[in-house]
């Protein structure tokens, strides 16, 4: 009799322990993706964008405000860059002179970051603080032929928010 108390004790003892387990464990569906899905502190996060001809295809449209890498890999066959634009102008609407975005001289566009030109199937990144706001990635890139990758496509809007 006195085993079957005892059983009876460490059955309900079980139950109680695997209930507070699930009651306390994690939630691996987590829908605050604030961090940019990456698992590091609020207002760090990592974008992903990879750039070929001719198109920027992040796997976030949207971060939020604070510290953010952009890690780019050029999946393409051609070289390309990837600059940051803070601008309420759209996307296939920036000012363009002599066939590329005009970065420096534009009132309405401000380059907040730049990765340089890089190679073919090659990754470069950048990790710039950035305001809640719009912003428009491009390649800035004009070819010796004249065709600007900018104006053949290579231009998305992003959303930094609060």
């Amino acid at each position: 009799m006195r085993r079957k108390w005892l059983l009876l004790g460490i059955g309900a003892l079980m139950a109680v322990l695997a209930i507070a387990a699930v009651a306390c464990g994690g939630d691996d569906d987590d829908d605050d993706d604030s961090d940019g899905g990456n698992g590091d502190a609020v207002g760090s996060s990592v974008v992903n964008v990879d750039l070929f001809e001719y198109q920027i295809v992040p796997d976030l449209d949207a971060v939020a405000a604070g510290s953010v890498t952009f890690n780019a890999s050029n999946v393409g066959g051609a070289t390309h860059e990837l600059v940051i634009i803070r601008t309420d102008v759209a996307p296939d609407a920036l000012p363009v002179i002599e066939n590329h975005v005009a970065d420096e001289s534009a009132e309405e566009i401000a380059v907040i970051g730049r990765i340089e030109e890089f190679a073919a199937q090659s990754d470069a990144s950048i990790t710039i603080d950035l305001e809640a706001g719009s912003y428009v990635l491009i390649c800035n890139i004009v070819e010796d032929t004249g065709t600007s990758h900018y104006e053949e496509g290579m231009h998305r809007a992003f959303t930094i928010s609060e």
